[in-house]
């Protein structure tokens, strides 16, 4: 195997192949497929190789004898070179039509070289003082906003209730009778506005319940002969309701009636608990952005103290993937390059620079915690790639695991998770972390 480097971009692996060894690849070519041969007059896979090579052509066996003798090659490569050389492969200069068994002929194999990296000491990266084993506070501002603002999601969650003192209904309300329109409300409230109307809702509340904002229901309701209104009383109608707005009261008073009201009793007994369960999020969460600002400083001190060499080729490439992303999300929304370029205030050519810069820090980022992962030893197991995966397709809109698959790449998140493991590694060697 003879090795010529190309400007520190390729590897070319030349190999010389002498007949013996190419026919050690014909012969595996042919048990791999002889249980399959079938020839006029002879039992199916009891045929041997010289039969077939007089029925069906000496050289039927060189495309899979190829197949084979690249794979050996290319594993050969990578025992030796593996941790040099990255991407697919490709076959320079190769012609099968001219190729004979018994002349040796040159087999090249090309791969992409990885860039040159001098790595930093990235063992006890210093994070500034001021954020060193800084206290997360959360005040009680904050877990009252907090609470205030999920139950509006919460009490909108849950629908219609009948009483419910925390909400207001907003209806548009239409009933017909033998197709005349004898009752028509737009937007109007079920807690205060209208005694009348107030009727009419708690009459029909057993078919609206958990009823939800922007939701329509069509009704076909018989009205007792002693209902209140008399239009409505001893009547075959046809209702149409539909929920306008539920409009969730900003003064609440946060007590054990909240508990009952939303059936959190099983998980919350108290309002403490329930106000408890927030502060533990908010410094949660707090704690979460610092260490995202952390990771981002030690990211960056990477790049600004290693050094790494990217190659035109390398980073076209990656521009290239970018743009054709860039450009199938635009189709997507019906939107062109130039719609979005516009749109964001930018010109062409602050779009290109804007997209070297960027793919020029992915990939330095992507290199370096590579090169890390190499030299600490940092690996993703199968069966955390596989866990990953089905935890992500179960927290998906897929219903099909293929469609999934095709949207979330294998490759990607197995990348993904093993950069993320070696963030936590450094993060966690980090010297504000180091005494915590």
């Amino acid at each position: 195997m003879k090795i010529e480097y190309i400007k520190n971009d390729f590897a070319k692996y030349n190999f010389d192949i002498n007949p013996q060894e190419f026919e050690f690849f014909l012969q595996k070519s042919f048990d791999d497929i002889k249980k399959d041969i079938k020839i006029k007059g002879f039992r199916k896979g009891f045929v041997n190789r010289l039969l077939c090579e007089k029925y069906f052509g000496e050289r039927f066996l060189y495309q899979k004898a190829i197949t084979f003798l690249v794979e050996s090659k290319i594993n050969e490569i990578l025992a030796k070179d593996e941790n040099k050389i990255m991407g697919q492969p490709e076959i320079v200069d190769f012609d099968l039509n001219k190729i004979e068994r018994n002349h040796n002929f040159s087999l090249i194999i090309k791969f992409a070289l990885k860039p040159k990296i001098d790595l930093c000491d990235y063992k006890n990266i210093n994070i500034p003082i001021n954020k060193k084993n800084q206290d997360v506070v959360v005040t009680e501002e904050e877990i009252d906003k907090s609470i205030r603002q999920w139950l509006n999601i919460a009490f909108k969650e849950q629908g219609f209730i009948l009483k419910n003192k925390y909400c207001q209904y907003f209806f548009n309300l239409e009933i017909r009778h033998k197709n005349v329109v004898i009752l028509k409300e737009n937007n109007i409230c079920f807690d205060f506005d209208n005694g009348n109307f107030n009727y009419i809702i708690e009459y029909l509340s057993s078919h609206i319940l958990g009823m939800k904002e922007k939701e329509y229901r069509n009704l076909k309701i018989k009205f007792p002969n002693t209902f209140s209104n008399s239009k409505l009383s001893g009547n075959n109608v046809k209702i149409k309701l539909f929920l306008n707005k539920i409009n969730v009261i900003s003064d609440i008073n946060l007590n054990a009636d909240i508990i009952n009201q939303l059936h959190l009793s099983e998980n919350f007994p108290k309002i403490e608990n329930l106000i408890d369960y927030f502060r533990k999020q908010l410094q949660f969460n707090k704690k979460e952005v610092l260490k995202k600002q952390e990771i981002q400083e030690i990211v960056e001190y990477l790049l600004k103290n290693s050094s790494i060499d990217i190659s035109q080729h390398l980073l076209q490439n990656h521009i290239s993937i970018t743009e054709n992303k860039i450009q199938q999300q635009l189709k997507n929304k019906d939107f062109n390059l130039m719609e979005y370029l516009q749109k964001n205030n930018l010109s062409e050519s602050d779009f290109k620079k804007q997209m070297i810069e960027e793919n020029v820090k992915k990939i330095k980022i992507a290199f370096l915690l590579e090169e890390i992962a190499l030299k600490e030893n940092i690996r993703i197991l199968d069966d955390e790639i596989q866990n990953f995966y089905q935890n992500l397709f179960h927290s998906s809109n897929f219903n099909n695991f293929e469609d999934f698959q095709k949207e979330y790449d294998f490759n990607y998140i197995k990348t993904t998770l093993l950069h993320n493991k070696v963030i936590d590694f450094l993060w966690n060697n980090s010297s504000f972390n180091k005494n915590s």
